[in-house]
């Protein structure tokens, strides 16, 4: 390309090429990244990672100016228990119909190996979880577990935290449009 050739390239039409460029890189960079989440977090949430590699891995940033694909927010809920959840039943009822908008995260004693039916939405949503004090410093430690595991998929735009005595006031419909508007 000649120097005279140079003066007519249109600044804007570059601009729009690269534009074009960079949405292309993140498409494929998102793309990636969500085979290696897909990959490496198995869908019953259950790892090996030490407490350091998931506080890591959660504190990745994904920046997304465009994403090359529409995808549903979601809210995580986080629930914080000692063993069983006994009121189980009637957050399956406040769950039932909402596939796709929400996430279950559930932090128990380690201990406690009981799973529920596989019907049912707590079904191998247990985290790893270590030996906590409850009222105590360590309370925050599985906290931030639950946190860091709702973390690791990007789609979950809300986090709730729970005990296992808490129960919701609202539908489900009000509690996602409330948080993700």
């Amino acid at each position: 390309m000649s120097s005279h050739d140079k003066a007519k390239v249109n600044p804007i039409a570059t601009f729009n090429v690269a534009k074009g460029y960079k949405q292309q890189i993140q498409k494929k960079l998102l793309i990636d990244y969500q085979k290696k989440v897909n990959k490496d977090i198995p869908k019953d949430l259950w790892h090996s990672m030490s407490d350091e590699e998931l506080i890591w891995r959660a504190s990745v940033v994904l920046v997304v100016i465009d994403p090359p694909f529409n995808w549903t927010p979601k809210v995580a809920f986080m629930f914080l228990a000692r063993g069983r959840l006994s009121l189980a039943l009637l957050w399956e009822k406040f769950f039932d119909g909402h596939d796709g908008l929400f996430s279950i995260y559930l932090h128990t004693s380690p201990e406690f190996t009981n799973e529920p039916p596989e019907s049912s939405v707590f079904y191998k949503r247990r985290i790893p979880s270590k030996l906590i004090q409850w009222g105590k410093e360590t309370m925050i430690d599985a906290e931030r577990r639950l946190l860091a595991n709702a973390l690791l998929d990007f789609t979950n735009e809300r986090v709730v935290l729970l005990s296992k005595t808490c129960i919701p006031v609202f539908n489900f419909t009000f509690i996602y449009n409330y948080l993700t508007t």
